[in-house]
């Protein structure tokens, strides 16, 4: 029994493991030039910061996605919309070389996909 039981947690680890799909690294927003740079901070949470925005260079070095923690189906944490000057929550989940990104604003919600660059 005690085989068992050892075999079902080591299959269930390494599947949910391979499941999981890191946000670390650069990304490309959906308007593909805006470059977001998403890294764990100190506290172990996520932020993503604009690393490079040829359209508005005004807009590098703003972060974009703060207070990111793991969630049992992703990742949640907040989004800033820069045209209102507000933070919104947001379900973030990793999808093959994507991010879906659902920000949810009072009965709203949109998704925005941001595709991994490295």
């Amino acid at each position: 029994m005690k085989i068992l039981v050892t075999l079902f947690f080591t299959l269930w680890s390494v599947t949910t493991f391979a499941n999981s799909a890191p946000i670390e690294g650069l990304w490309l927003a959906e308007n593909k030039s805006t470059q977001i740079e998403i890294s764990q901070t100190e506290s172990g949470r996520w932020q993503g910061v604009v690393t490079s925005s040829p359209s508005k260079a005004e807009l590098e070095g703003t972060q974009l996605l703060s207070a990111i923690v793991e969630a049992p189906d992703g990742y949640e944490g907040k989004v800033y919309a820069i045209k209102k000057a507000k933070h919104y929550d947001a379900e973030i989940k990793p999808v093959d070389n994507t991010l879906q990104i659902e920000v949810t604003a009072g009965f709203f919600s949109k998704t925005m996909i941001w595709t991994r660059i490295e």
